[in-house]
């Protein structure tokens, strides 16, 4: 992960408050020497590298291992043996879902202020805090990393997301086939010993993560980074300028309502949410569906693994691609242009076309499910501007993530069985909404970017003006309205 070029940087050049403030750092700050050297900070950065994302992967690995094997039970008569409907089953999806929603901003609230180390590792071990995780792991990165560096990180750790639906599939088809064994159904003992793994990865992690740069000290005592590496991490964030108002543990009301009004934002957030809700679907009838193309039940566990596999491959190329580049903007688009091409192309397929042809496009919608996700996530998360406002827009994308299932639950009912047609036909809608909102968002970039080079070009002409102006003796303030603001882009 060692792309991002490093740079020996001057603490002179930071603002006094983040030089000062020593006890909301937690380092000793005028004892370090004042500056570093690029091998330095690649060296303190793959340290990070190797503590801080194999952990959060793991425990989004044992996170979506437990939370989404209802889509593998599904092939193992778990309808029949508990005696509900496909309707029903939906309508319980929906309501977790509901109860997700509700709790994310309150949530990403608490988690700001004592910290995500102890809120993922209680939300691992008890699933009433279900709600935090998401948000928790990315607000975690970009603690430890500077904008820069955020998307191949962010895309990291959604593989843990990944990996855990590939695997899955495969535990699955060998789990299942305990039916019998203890006078346990196959989905039971799938909970029994996924549920047994994500408490185990819960503990783990709680008695081993390191925290935050600026609390550094594990819940057991460790410390895997010395003063003068802290030192390091935290005023090289100082200097990217990406952790202002960290010191702050409160997130104010205004803040919350500043959030609230970022109209970029929604559009991140309604991109997101249009992929989520046919993946959310997907995610609980895809072995399901490929098993009626006439495929053996148990054995569609392990293909509709195959997609989650080359969604892993396209999340890690796509994270490295969009830091190297910069082009967040334009793989989003890319991403969502392929599901949607994919879904429609499913939809379209004629109702006898053969097994192998339908399997291929399933795994393509399925394989383009997952992998912008997580680099839109690093493009809206690198434009805003505070720590604070961060942990609400990534709260409100991850209830939209959440909220999906509450429409993408009854996207698969009985009553359009066999193939679907209805519930493809609304996936396909939803896919092109949320291409143009990306779209839309490209766009809205564009004109603020272009507004900022053609403001830096005035400033330059002012500043070049109050200097004539003050060798002719003449005030050098400019008149009411002469100011422009610089967006963030």
């Amino acid at each position: 992960m060692d792309d991002i070029e490093s740079r020996p940087c001057d603490v002179n050049n930071i603002s006094a408050s983040a030089v000062t403030a020593k006890p909301e750092l937690g380092a000793p700050l005028d004892a370090a020497p004042a500056t570093w050297t690029p091998a330095e900070e690649t060296a303190v950065r793959r340290k990070v590298d190797v503590t801080v994302i194999p952990m959060l992967m793991a425990t989004f690995f044992a996170f979506q291992l437990d939370r989404a094997n209802i889509g593998n039970a599904l092939t193992d008569n778990f309808l029949h043996d508990v005696g509900i409907t496909q309707d029903w089953l939906n309508v319980g999806q929906q309501l977790l879902a509901a109860g997700l929603i509700l709790l994310e901003i309150p949530s990403n609230m608490v988690l700001y202020s004592i910290g995500p180390r102890i809120w993922i590792t209680c939300q691992i071990i008890i699933c009433i805090l279900e709600a935090g995780f998401i948000p928790a792991g990315l607000y975690m990165l970009s603690q430890w990393y500077t904008e820069s560096e955020l998307s191949k990180r962010f895309a990291t750790f959604y593989a843990g997301l990944i990996l855990g639906q590939a695997v899955s599939g495969l535990l699955a088809y060998a789990i299942l086939h305990l039916r019998g064994i203890g006078g346990l159904a196959g989905w039971q003992w799938l909970f029994l010993l996924e549920g047994i793994f994500t408490v185990l990865v819960g503990v783990l992690f709680g008695c081993f993560f390191p925290g935050t740069p600026s609390h550094p000290t594990t819940l057991t005592g460790l410390r895997y980074f010395s003063e003068r590496e802290i030192f390091v991490l935290l005023q090289r964030k100082h200097l990217d300028g990406s952790c202002k108002d960290q010191h702050n543990k409160r997130i104010k009301f205004r803040i919350v309502m500043k959030s609230l009004a970022n109209g970029k934002a929604w559009l991140h957030i309604l991109a997101s949410l249009c992929n989520a809700i046919p993946t959310s679907a997907l995610a609980a009838y895809g072995p399901t569906i490929i098993g009626s193309f006439g495929f053996d039940a148990l054995g569609a566990n392990a293909m509709a693994s195959v997609a989650q596999w080359i969604s892993l491959v396209l999340t890690l190329t796509a994270g490295y691609i969009a830091d190297r580049t910069g082009k967040r903007g334009l793989l989003v688009l890319v991403g969502a242009m392929m599901q949607m091409v994919f879904a429609i192309t499913f939809r379209c397929l004629p109702d006898r076309s053969n097994a192998a042809t339908k399997f291929g496009i399933m795994t393509m919608v399925l394989a383009n499910c997952h992998w912008w996700t997580s680099v839109n996530a690093s493009w809206l998360s690198i434009h805003t501007p505070s720590a604070q406002e961060r942990s609400i827009t990534l709260a409100l994308l991850t209830m939209a993530i959440n909220g999906s299932l509450l429409v993408g639950a009854q996207l698969f009912r009985s009553d359009d069985l066999p193939h679907y047609h209805r519930g493809w036909s609304i996936i396909s809608g939803v896919l092109a909404f949320g291409f143009v909102c990306v779209t839309c968002l490209l766009v809205a970039y564009a004109v603020g970017d272009r507004r900022k080079r053609n403001n830096a070009g005035l400033s330059h002409v002012d500043e070049a003006n109050r200097e004539s102006k003050k060798s002719n003796g003449q005030s050098s303030q400019p008149r009411n309205g002469s100011r422009r603001r610089l967006y963030n882009v």
